[in-house]
């Protein structure tokens, strides 16, 4: 039916306030964690705090820290501005928001002047604030408050089904495209859009060879993205369109990103995926979430099991979070991680019969924690691999917030959906 996934308890955003809250108070925490780590050696300052706190020194700044320091508050303003924003006139919130990002950033760089390892710099509090009012911004435009924001709200609920379950399924295709783009920092330079496109000539003159495995991964990963917004749009034949012409888009936008780059395998991965999408095209609802739910896993094995671009063997690292918070490609990481996760948690959740939420999400959390602390523990004996155990943590939460607001009336029967017409 088309109503299947009607809702109206949403919030600004379309997604429940739960989910949003959540997402603002574990990122926070995330970011003490991330700007403190490792919580030892602490030591009163040599030169005392007049000399060690907001040090202004411009040739210690480099441009990724810059552009880490603004990107990583950016989801903490997007994520208090939401909740702000749905009880406060829009000044007020965006005050609220610049005002607890600048109060955030300047405690922790007041506690880094007594870490020796940790620099307690003035741009960083700029930056981190800038960031922060940034999301803040973000959330207004998302928030249907501007023009802007209500023809993509409008557009959202004349194409896709309403509701948490929709909410997640189209989160799912978002973090991806993220995941894909991260840092999200273009140039136009002829050297960076040589270097985007390297690995596509050196593999079409022969210069390096063909990675099946990768190749594969896109595929999976495609065909089960595709699946999920054939799943949760009115009509098939605009979900199919809309989902190539979006894929295609994101990939040609990864050759000006830094440090991203087109593959072949990227482009025939995708392209045999579409081809999948094409003849599973008028299957049941159920078929399409099972289908996403089976080539997650295949595309989280597949890509975690490849071989890395070196011959070293790493220990597995227990320390979550360690150094994920620093740079751009840990940033980058923690996307890629979540994404599939996600996706599976909407699959499972679709799936699950009514009145058994509660036990699929505990079991599922469980064969969750379990695959993927058995792929990080096999990292081990393979080259050019990390296993971490921050993949296991994000892996968790990903799943945990596909499950929130699992008893809010979000799908008739939340799992027993019946087929959607292609129309």
């Amino acid at each position: 039916m088309k109503d299947r996934m009607q809702d109206s308890s949403h919030n600004q955003l379309g997604f429940f306030p739960s989910i949003i809250r959540l997402a603002a108070i574990c990122y926070t925490l995330l970011l003490v964690y991330g700007t403190l780590f490792p919580f030892h050696g602490w030591l009163a300052p040599a030169g005392g705090l007049s000399e060690n706190f907001l040090i202004a020194d411009p040739q210690s700044l480099s441009k990724t820290d810059l552009i880490t320091n603004f990107l990583v508050y950016l989801p903490f303003g997007l994520f208090w501005g939401a909740l702000f924003l749905r009880r406060w006139p829009i000044p007020v919130a965006l005050a609220a928001v610049a005002f607890l990002g600048f109060l955030l950033s300047f405690c922790l760089e007041f506690v880094q002047v007594f870490l020796p390892a940790r620099i307690s710099a003035l741009s960083d509090l700029v930056l981190n604030g800038l960031g922060a009012v940034a999301g803040g911004v973000l959330a207004n435009f998302l928030s249907g408050r501007w023009a802007w924001g209500r023809h993509l709200k409008e557009l959202r609920r004349e194409k896709f089904m309403q509701g948490a379950l929709a909410n997640i399924g189209l989160l799912t295709l978002a973090v991806w495209a993220l995941s894909q783009l991260s840092p999200l920092v273009p140039s136009i330079g002829v050297s960076n859009l040589r270097q985007g496109l390297k690995p596509l000539w050196y593999t079409l003159n022969g210069q390096t060879p063909l990675v099946p495995l990768q190749a594969l991964g896109y595929f999976f990963s495609t065909a089960a993205l595709g699946a999920i917004l054939l799943g949760v749009a009115r009509s098939r034949r605009f979900a199919l369109v809309f989902f190539i012409l979006g894929v295609w888009a994101v990939l040609l936008l990864k050759v000006p990103v830094l440090s991203r780059q087109l593959s072949l395998e990227a482009l025939l991965g995708c392209a045999a995926g579409f081809l999948c999408l094409g003849l599973v095209y008028r299957v049941s609802d159920r078929s399409l979430a099972f289908m996403a739910a089976v080539l997650l896993v295949a595309a989280f094995l597949s890509e975690s099991l490849r071989p890395g671009s070196s011959d070293a063997y790493y220990s597995l690292n227990w320390i979550p979070f360690k150094g994920h918070m620093r740079n751009l490609v840990g940033l980058a990481a923690i996307l890629w991680s979540g994404w599939i996760f996600l996706g599976i948690g909407y699959a499972v959740r679709f799936l699950c019969p009514k009145g058994k939420q509660r036990i699929f999400m505990l079991g599922g959390g469980l064969a969750v924690f379990c695959l993927a602390f058995a792929v990080e523990w096999l990292q081990r004996s393979i080259p050019g691999r990390y296993p971490d155990m921050t993949d296991v943590a994000i892996a968790l939460g990903a799943w945990a917030v596909a499950w929130t607001g699992m008893n809010a009336r979000t799908v008739r029967g939340d799992g027993g959906g019946k087929a959607l017409g292609n129309g």
